[in-house]
């Protein structure tokens, strides 16, 4: 049970859920309410820094390795401008150490802000394309950047907030206690995963294919219940469509529609290879042009002229921090889910496991809408399993 609130901890809560329900919907509005929600975080008690040092030290040394990085860049402009797109990874854990408990209630709550945000967002991207094509015709405008531009929203992005809605509303409704009613949770998880196959690719794909088997797994271990059986239909149905999809090469197709496909295994190996200090990078703000510079080099003009990054978080770290800057997206990544191995909390691993993925396609801490969502999730899945009294009455409630 969480302690009583005083009435500025009650306003952060309800700012905190304004925050996550704008987060699918607006990058523009979403930062300047993550501001709001860090001012009201400073006169909503005192700061517990034990707490704030426990949930947030990991991503406290990945921000000194970008800082130390720009000692020795020679775009310092680019530099400045990579920590300001970090600057969530800063204030969101100073504003959940106000929080010392996120326990189930909270969690629902949070989550419900954020759900209704990312539905309000798929019907507006929704009711934009079937306008679109009303007056041209041409189905591509309900696939990929044609669909969320509207909401000036990266596809990529907006595929794991679909994958992470998706995945509580199914978890949540496997083990009885649904956010909301099932029959509510059913038809979330139905619009949450017909969002997905528009905007979602391969990654996607492989991302919802793990979670969706880890239920039919856990389905055929434990006794069936009707919210179980429930759950199956809902993941065989998706299993199917998710299949049938791919072996049509859908998303291979679509991504050719949008002229967005290139060899990221060539992405990969031109960012390893264009760091000439692996030890600490080429800087944090050099990463652009260090890259650009090794294409024209090497004969992949067209990845300068587009100014591709490696497109694989990891790699792009290591160019622009080396190895000390890999070792800290390892910490930050990996914490989560050793946290929730370590305690056999299948939730914890479902949630944060797919951005993983992400990061190994995508540069997830490059634009706002994936750094505010990464910390926000860290911070969250910590705080939620953190305490071990917490933790042990969410696992009882599994069995």
């Amino acid at each position: 049970m969480m302690p009583q609130q005083s009435v500025l901890e009650k306003i952060l809560i309800w700012a905190l859920c304004a925050l996550l329900f704008c987060i699918p919907g607006s990058q523009w509005l979403s930062t300047r309410v993550l501001i709001v929600v860090l001012a009201i975080s400073l006169f909503a008690g005192r700061y517990n820094f034990q707490l704030l040092f426990y949930r947030a030290w990991d991503v406290g040394f990945y921000l000194l390795v970008l800082l130390a990085g720009l000692i020795y860049t020679a775009n310092l402009d680019l530099g400045l401008r990579v920590l300001e797109t970090s600057f969530s990874l800063l204030a969101v854990p100073f504003i959940f150490s106000k929080i010392p408990v996120i326990d189930d209630k909270l969690f629902n709550r949070l989550y419900l802000s954020f759900a209704l945000g990312l539905v309000a967002a798929g019907i507006v991207a929704l009711s934009n394309a079937f306008y679109q094509y009303s007056t041209t015709h041409e189905i591509n405008v309900f696939f990929f950047y044609n669909l969320t531009q509207i909401i000036d929203s990266h596809p990529t992005y907006f595929a794991y907030y679909l994958i992470f809605a998706l995945t509580v509303v199914l978890y949540k409704l496997y083990y009885e206690t649904p956010v909301v009613s099932v029959a509510i949770s059913v038809c979330l998880a139905i619009f949450f995963f017909i969002v997905l196959t528009l905007t979602g690719g391969s990654t996607a794909f492989i991302s919802l294919l793990l979670i969706l088997s880890f239920f039919i797994l856990k389905y055929t271990l434990e006794n069936t219940t009707r919210n179980k059986k429930v759950v199956l239909l809902l993941v065989c149905f998706m299993l199917v469509i998710l299949f049938v999809m791919n072996s049509a090469d859908y998303w291979y197709e679509q991504l050719a529609l949008q002229s967005d496909y290139w060899e990221r295994s060539e992405l990969w190996k031109s960012a390893i290879l264009a760091n000439s200090n692996p030890l600490i990078g080429v800087g944090t703000g050099d990463y652009t042009s260090v890259l650009n510079e090794y294409y024209r080099a090497h004969g992949l003009s067209e990845f300068a002229e587009s100014s591709y990054n490696s497109h694989n978080q990891f790699t792009q770290v290591y160019l622009s921090n080396g190895l000390i800057g890999l070792l800290a997206i390892i910490l930050i990544s990996g914490r989560p889910l050793y946290l929730a191995l370590r305690d056999r909390f299948p939730f914890g691993i479902l949630i944060f496991f797919p951005i993983v993925i992400y990061g190994m396609n995508e540069v997830i801490l490059g634009r706002f809408q994936g750094v505010i969502f990464f910390v926000l999730m860290h911070q969250l899945l910590i705080a939620y399993y953190g305490s071990a009294d917490q933790f042990a009455a969410l696992k009882a409630g599994q069995n």
